[in-house]
This record gives structure tokens, sequence and C-alpha cells, in this order.
């Protein structure tokens, strides 16, 4: 990527006249310059090809990009980049796998789950999911029991660490059960965990189930230290069945040691994935809490299991809120911790890949996964969204827009704008069709700025809005108004509460220091028709006066 940035690539008129039957002929010669900024150099691309013109709107039509959300996209592993995260991870150099929404967490345990039996650094390894994919997270069940303390809450996910792992392992072998598995299916059998199928949903619903005292046939008790008692009648083939009849009862520290024996004697090691648990707990904030940081307290506990391990995929404001006050051990927990980042480069790369994964837009343009990557952008997109020499070129002009105030560029925002400028695209075209030669661009400035707009009405409501909280009222008072900010200004909208309100926006990514400034990023703007300017005046200024801030 570097090396392609930094010096002047031609492309041959093959490379553009593929996709032509073989009784078509050349049509013309085009030449073309197209900019990319890389750091403060410019490098210029000039690119020549041959390609009878074709119809803009087909062209639209056979491109794939995919779904923004992971979990929508079944292509996904086609055109996934290992970054150096996912390296991490299936290295096993970290288990907390923390991101901002958007960044791939979903993606990175979608790609490990359906790649992990062919990885040769994953050998040995069984990736489990500890969550239900789709649906109403499974965890949400722990409402039903009410508020239980931290304590309890442990004891609550090492029992299900321990039943998930412990009825994933003896269904592997069946009834050919080596050394202790006989022992481990005794324990789930008489503590009532053993599930006919070791998913996700049988296991937490079978806990679930036994912590919740709903018939005089089902109690529970807890010792001191959160440890669940679980009673329940058990039904006897006698004729006079006995008394109620206690379940075994149930220490999950015991049971935790003869799970990693056995996993031991089997040669095996369970990775229990956990993702959605930012979904678990929404409007539940006195359950939340208190029933994460005990997940991350068992974290920890069962840290000293060779063949059992936790990985948690949390997004890092959930993380934040979990240690906020204070967590005992937290650099234990900071020391085997991912953070998902984005370099532009990746984001560049993963474009290109969606872009050329299309079969159709391949057999089109002539284009494939080993052209230049700015050959194919030169084609698509136009050199720069508006005019003007102090006006970026348009692959920094999509950076900014789909970055927050914490400089935090997701591949989600940036697949949702080319997406939606494609949609825009292919509306202009059924009003104004277009033939295209190799000069493109396919998607114009105009459908790029459509694009960005409803992007940014999306991500207010979806994202800003939908987690402000408190801040929401804050948030709104922006509208209609001007994108920078200084003291005054805040002062203006929130009086002597600014200072504080400006610090939770910060976090938010909803405010960027700009110098003696603040800023509200150009991915809100559109979506509380925010305009570029001051809110302010200074010396010789007006206030309305229009800077350019895409540096």
């Amino acid at each position: 990527m570097s090396s392609l940035r930094s010096r002047s690539v031609s492309c041959p008129a093959e490379l553009i006249a593929e996709n032509v039957a073989s009784h078509r002929t050349c049509a013309a010669r085009l030449t073309r310059r197209f900019l990319f900024r890389r750091g403060d150099s410019l490098a210029h691309y000039e690119m020549m090809g041959v390609m009878e013109p074709a119809n803009a709107s087909s062209l639209l039509n056979s491109l794939r990009l995919g779904s923004p959300v992971a979990e929508h996209d079944a292509a996904l592993a086609s055109y996934f980049i290992e970054t150096d995260t996912f390296t991490q991870l299936v290295e096993d150099r970290g288990d907390v796998i923390a991101g901002d929404k958007g960044t791939g967490k979903t993606a990175l345990f979608t790609i490990l789950k359906g790649r992990y039996s062919d990885d040769p650094r994953l050998v040995d390894v069984e990736v489990l999911s500890a969550f239900n994919p789709a649906g109403t997270p499974i965890f949400e069940r722990l409402l039903e029991k009410g508020e239980l303390s931290e304590a309890q809450y442990i004891a609550v996910w090492k029992t299900y660490a321990v039943s998930l792992a412990g009825n994933w392992l003896l269904d592997y072998y069946g009834s050919a059960r080596p050394g202790r598995m006989g022992e481990l299916e005794e324990i789930l059998q008489r503590s009532g965990l053993r599930v006919k199928e070791a998913t996700p949903q049988n296991a937490f619903v079978k806990l679930i189930a036994y912590l919740r005292p709903s018939t005089v046939e089902n109690t529970t008790t807890f010792t001191q230290e959160g440890i669940p008692i679980f009673a329940s009648k058990f039904a006897w083939e006698s004729p006079q069945p006995p008394a109620d009849e206690p379940v075994q009862f149930l220490r999950h520290d015991d049971a935790l040691e003869l799970l990693e024996e056995c996993l031991s004697e089997a040669s095996a090691t369970v990775w229990l994935t956990f993702d959605r648990l930012d979904e678990a707990f929404q409007a539940h904030p006195s359950v939340e809490k208190p029933a994460l940081r005990g997940l991350f307290r068992a974290y920890l506990d069962l840290g000293a299991l060779s063949h059992l391990r936790l990985k948690l995929f949390v997004r890092r404001d959930l993380f934040a809120r979990i240690v906020e006050g204070g967590f005992v051990n937290l650099t234990h927990v900071n020391a085997r911790r991912i953070t998902i980042t984005w370099e532009d480069d990746d984001l560049y790369n993963l474009l290109f890949r969606r872009l050329v994964e299309s079969e159709g837009f391949q057999q089109a343009t002539g284009f494939s996964k080993d052209s230049p990557p700015d050959q194919v952008f030169a084609f698509v997109f136009p050199e720069k969204v508006d005019a003007g020499a102090r006006k970026p070129p348009t692959w920094k002009w999509i950076l900014t827009r789909i970055r927050d105030g914490n400089g935090v560029k997701s591949p989600r925002n940036l697949v949702d704008l080319v997406s939606r400028a494609v949609e825009a695209q292919k509306r202009r075209e059924a009003q104004n069709p277009r033939r295209l030669d190799a000069s493109g661009p396919l998607i114009t400035a105009d459908a790029l700025k459509h694009a960005q707009t409803e992007l940014s009405k999306d991500r207010v409501e979806d994202t800003l809005l939908a987690e402000a909280g408190d801040s929401t009222a804050a948030i709104k008072a922006f509208a209609n108004g001007k994108a920078e900010h200084n003291v005054d200004s805040l002062r203006v909208l929130f009086g002597d509460q600014a200072d504080e309100i400006r610090e939770r926006l910060i976090t938010l990514g909803f405010l960027e220091a700009s110098g003696r400034t603040w800023k509200v990023p150009p991915l809100y703007r559109p979506g509380l028709s925010i305009s570029q300017g001051k809110a302010f005046s200074t010396t010789g200024e007006s206030l309305d006066e229009d800077v350019e801030d895409d540096e």
C-alpha cells in the first residue's frame, strides 16, 4: 500500500479492456490524474486505459459491498482482512477484545469461529460461542432473577462455564470417556446442569431455571461466598420414591478443577467466547454493572487454568463503565486486553477488497484482486468531492466524514457511507443515465455528499443519541447551530454546567478539542443540521466565517 502511494503507476490498456468481448474494439485512450494524500505529501497517479463506454447503472448494480453489520454479511470471510488485532487474538496474546461500536468485534468473532479448525495456530483449540449471535441475548435471562450481588454473579458465570464446556466435552466423547470424565458427567447430572445438546441457549436456560425458585420443586440458596446450592425433586422409578432429594452441592471451583483435568487428559483447550454484552442488560444499569463485573472477576479467577479460557468481546465504553469506581487487579485485565484499531491503510484495503470482490464488477471493468488499489479507486471515485485548492482528495474527505470526536474511524461507517453512495448514484442514473469509459468516476461527488448526510442522520439516532443517556438534551442543544465553540459559546448553551457537559460530550465523541476551541466532527453535523463555522465572533472575523476544517 505504501509503495503504491509514493510513486506514479500506469494502468495497461489490457487491464481495463479485459472485460470487453473479443469482438469489441478499443474506443478511446484516456489519461487521468488522480491525487491521494499520504501524510503531507501528494502522490500523482496517471491512469491510462482503453475501455468501450459502459452503462453506469449496470456497473453500479454489479457492485456487492456486503453489509456494514458483520452478523448480516454472508460474504464476510471472502474479504476479511487479518489485522494485527486478529493476529494477536489467534496467537492467544489477549483475552479481552475491546473496541468501539462498528469497529469489528463481531466480525473478529465470526471469522475466528469459522476458521479456527483450519488455522495451524489453533491446533487442539475448540472455540465455543458462549452467547447466541441472533435473537434476544440469552444473558438477558439474568434479569428474571432480579438483582444479585457481585459475588453471586461470579458464581453464576463460573457455573455457566463449567456447564457449557463440560457438556461440550461429554458430547464430543460420547460414551467413550477417558480419565475422570465419568465424574464430570455425574456432577453435571446430579447438579441438574446436564443438557441434551451443548448450546449456549440450553446451558444458560438450564442454569437460570434452577436459579429461579418458581415452584416448590426448585429452590436456590447461596453460600456467603456466592456459591449457588441447587435443590430439586428427582423423578424416581421406584413405586415409592423417597422424599425430596437435594441436588448434589456444586462447588464451582472444584468442578472447574475437574473440568481442567478432563480437558488436559483429552489434550484439548476450550475458548468460551462472549459477545453482545452491551445488549444483554440495556436499560438495567443496576444489573449490568455487577453482572459484568462478576463476569470479569470470573475471568480473572479462571486465568489460572490452562485448558479453559474466556474470550470477552466488549465495547470500550462498556468496559469503562464496568471498571468505573475501581477494579481490583485491573492491571491483570489490561495486560491481556487487545484494543481494536483501524489504520487508514487497513480501511483503504478493506474497501478495495469489497469493491473487487464483486464478480460482475470484475467482469465489467477488468479489475481484479491483483489490480493496484489506487487504480480501482481512481475509476470508482472522483478526484475531489468539493472543488478548490484547499479541499482534500476524496479518500481524505471520506476518512474525515466517518470519524467521531475520539478519532475512531470504523469500518462500519466506511462501508455504510460507500453503500449509500452507490444507492444514491443508482437513483441519479435512473433519471440521467451515463455511459462511462475508463476515466470514470462511477460514483459522483453529489452521491457521496448525499450518502454522508444519510449516514450522519442514522449515526446521530442509532449511536450518538441511543447511548447519550443524560447527555441527550445537551447534544440536541447544538442542533441548527455552528460546529465550532469556545468557552463562552458553551456557557451560553449550558451556563455553569458547561465544563462538566463539555467533558461528557468529549467522552462520547461528539466534541473534539481544536486548540482552545471544540468542534462537532463532520460525522454528526448533517444529522443535527449543524453547519461549519464558529458559534462565536473574534476580532476581525464575522460570526459566520467559513474556515476549512478538513485538514
